[in-house]
């Protein structure tokens, strides 16, 4: 999984002056599965937390 990080990045780099778009919209992309992740979870651990009381 590391290695394909590295991949991806590079591919990132190399592609910038053909399409700058490209990197932006990936980052933001990247930028909101990570929040509805983080909010997936939090829901998750509020639901454990009600459970228990």
């Amino acid at each position: 999984m590391k290695g394909r990080g590295k991949i991806v990045t590079k591919t990132l780099s190399n592609s910038k002056g053909l399409d700058p778009l490209r990197p932006t919209i990936n980052s933001s992309l990247a930028h909101l599965a990570y929040g509805h992740l983080s909010f997936v979870a939090w829901r998750e651990l509020k639901k454990k937390s009600n459970e228990e009381k």
